[in-house]
């Protein structure tokens, strides 16, 4: 059997099971985050914080991938991105609380927001998809930009000692992972967007008989309903991933100004392509409750994981 068969028969990965992974490794991320907040990173301590970590950086990759899937086949995506927005706005509210009033909650600082990247990235892929209005389409460069920004202020603060905080770009308007959540976003669209243009280019052809028995062929206009379809989207969008992902290692390594150490620890999340590479683009279980649960688990979560620790550690 060869590997497209392979993936082709593997394909049962449903959003669900792909959404409830990404939840798993960023809660087990988040735990290992505040082991280092709480305790000293020493002995085991600090073992399982660097496996908790490298575990937390799978998930980014999956939220990327389930906002390409959400903003391509969602209804509306202004409702999309209300729902996004809603609990990103009580994050954001949350953290400039923290910042600037409830210091005893400081390890809650400086995490970031990560649902300004992902509101970002459906405004990414929904402005590309505007193919009948241009003017529409230059709005891809607003998350471009902000993520370019995002990265360099934070390589700013992290490479210069003298400069704690750029007061006038604060960390929580900024994206949590700089240009790399919004690239990782344009790696599974571009899947998309290959896997199209392979097969204009390599179309399917059907052979039907006319009347007299002779053969015509006809081009066939659905290939998405064929098996390899699906199997290109995630072979593709996978390929894409890691090479973006090897790059910010790279430029990690020549940026002087940034911890290549936090970029080459980025490259964990290269694991995600083993459940990547067998998405079924199908929803899988979609109630409303456990869609709505889902958004408001990312605050949620954190402080019950703060006030945990701050109970028994």
């Amino acid at each position: 059997m060869n590997f497209l068969a392979m993936m082709r028969n593997g394909s049962r990965v449903s959003d669900f099971v792909i959404k409830i992974i990404a939840i798993v490794c960023m809660t087990i991320d988040h735990i290992g985050y505040f082991l280092a907040y709480f305790l000293p990173l020493e002995g085991a301590v600090y073992t399982v914080y660097m496996v908790f970590r490298a575990i937390g950086r799978i998930a980014l990759p999956l939220f990327c991938f389930l906002i390409v899937e959400g903003t391509l086949h969602t209804h509306s995506v202004g409702k999309y991105i209300m729902r996004l927005a809603i609990v990103g706005a009580v994050v954001l509210v949350f953290q400039i609380v923290t910042e600037y009033a409830l210091k005893d909650f400081a390890a809650l600082e400086h995490m970031g927001n990560i649902f300004i990247d992902l509101i970002l990235g459906v405004l990414f892929v929904w402005s590309l998809e505007q193919k009948r209005s241009p003017k529409l389409r230059l709005l891809v460069l607003i998350p471009i930009a902000i993520g370019i920004l995002s990265y360099v202020c934070f390589a700013i603060e992290e490479g210069n000692s003298d400069i704690t905080s750029i007061n006038w770009y604060p960390y929580y308007l900024r994206t949590q992972y700089g240009w790399y959540s919004i690239a990782v976003v344009g790696c599974f669209y571009a899947g998309y967007k290959v896997t199209q243009v392979y097969y204009k280019n390599n179309p399917i052809v059907n052979i039907t008989y006319d009347d007299e028995g002779n053969e015509v062929p006809v081009v066939d206009e659905h290939p998405e309903e064929y098996p390899n379809y699906r199997v290109l989207i995630n072979a593709y969008g996978c390929a894409f991933f890691v090479i973006v992902t090897l790059l910010l290692w790279v430029l990690g390594m020549f940026a002087p100004a940034y911890d290549w150490i936090d970029s080459a620890y980025e490259t964990y999340s290269i694991i995600a392509i083993l459940v990547l590479l067998f998405a079924s683009g199908e929803r899988g279980y979609n109630a409303k409750w456990f869609n709505y649960s889902s958004y408001a688990y990312y605050p949620v979560h954190l402080v019950i994981l703060y006030i945990i620790f701050w109970l028994i550690v």
